[in-house]
């Protein structure tokens, strides 16, 4: 199971999952051990600097449940916030599931559920 947040601008944003088990992953806790999850970035985004930039949350055995996503501006480069995308990718790389906005994002829940088929598509918003 693999989130995968990509923008393109001058704002610092970061991406946090919080797993079934209530833990956090991100920039400030970058590994969860009881779900073998890890951050990573591609790219160091700062504050001011024009650019392409990605971060990833990876699991390499993601249990079966809901996770919650969000995207926070860690700090604000330009006059307007940037715009962001999310894919979700399971079962070896396919992407079951995408998502968009600019600026910080309310949590958005997706359920992942192992199975032989595709895990549930569709990220909830959560109210």
């Amino acid at each position: 199971l693999r989130f995968t947040l990509e923008w393109v601008g001058d704002d610092d944003l970061e991406l946090v999952v919080t797993t079934p088990n209530n833990d956090q992953i991100g920039p400030t806790n970058p590994t969860d051990v009881s779900t073998a999850g890890q951050w990573k970035q591609s790219a160091m985004s700062t504050a001011g600097q024009l650019g392409s930039y990605a971060e990833n949350i990876i699991f390499s055995s993601a249990p079966d449940g809901v996770y919650t996503f969000t995207v926070v501006v860690g700090a604000q480069g330009g006059v307007s916030e940037d715009a962001w995308s999310i894919s979700i990718d399971a079962n070896g790389g396919s992407t079951v599931a995408t998502e968009s906005g600019v600026g910080s994002s309310v949590g958005m829940r997706f359920e992942f559920i192992q199975t032989s088929v595709s895990p549930s598509s569709t990220p909830t918003m959560v109210p």
